[in-house]
């Protein structure tokens, strides 16, 4: 996996493994019931806290979670022959974020829509291990989906995603920090960051396979 300057890459993970299970062998359950709505989760004053501690860029917790109500954590891995997590194909999926306190943006500065876009989600069935090939959906903008973004209440943020086109497929959903902050901002965290002008694209990138995982030189169906 590529990891450029200022780029930080989350979800280097396995399968499966979820935020909230209390044995690590499975993911969490939110909300018990058979019907879930995503936008819920905007009433609710944080981020469990069994989810990833991020702690950097000034995001305290994130996590994934679906429309069944199950939350996964993008670091835990259950599965070591996958370099990402695994996400149920059926089921919608959203990112829930939390920032700290000093760094929750403007709402609006908050969108997934157009050109100016803080939030950005792509897809496309490249393996993120490919060295040959294209392995990284959101270096093409003809990769992009569909995708909302909104803020709780209280700190929280929670991006939503349109269907992918195709499954299997890696996933990408890319957080611009000079489109969220304004430049010179301090992003708090174990390590501070500093937001930056100019062109180069510096954020915070969540990755997955849905479906399945997609092995180097696997790339399934990739239109081109």
């Amino acid at each position: 996996m590529r990891i450029g300057a200022w780029i930080i890459v989350l979800g280097l993970a396995g399968i499966g493994a979820g935020c909230g299970g209390r044995d690590g062998s499975g993911p969490g359950r939110l909300k018990v019931g058979d019907r879930f709505a995503l936008s819920d989760l905007l009433g609710w004053p944080s981020v469990p806290e069994a989810c990833h501690a991020e702690r950097f860029a000034g995001i305290e917790r994130i996590c994934l979670v679906d429309s069944e109500g199950y939350l996964y954590d993008p670091f835990q891995s259950a599965d070591e022959q996958d370099t990402l997590l695994v996400l149920p194909a059926e089921r919608q999926i959203g990112v829930w974020v939390e920032f700290y306190d000093a760094n929750v943006p403007q709402a609006a500065r908050v969108s997934a829509v157009g050109a100016d876009a803080s939030i950005r989600a792509y897809a496309a069935a490249y393996s993120v291990e490919s060295t040959i090939g294209p392995c990284c959906p959101e270096d093409d903008e003809a990769r992009r989906i569909p995708a909302s973004a909104r803020l709780g209440p209280y700190g929280t943020m929670l991006v939503t995603l349109g269907q992918a086109p195709q499954v299997p497929t890696q996933v990408a959903v890319t957080m611009s920090w000079s489109r969220l902050y304004p430049v010179g901002t301090k992003l708090e965290g174990d390590q501070q960051v500093v937001v930056q002008g100019g062109s180069n694209w510096a954020g915070t990138i969540v990755r997955y396979y849905l479906g399945k995982s997609i092995a180097p030189g696997g790339d399934a169906g990739v239109p081109h």
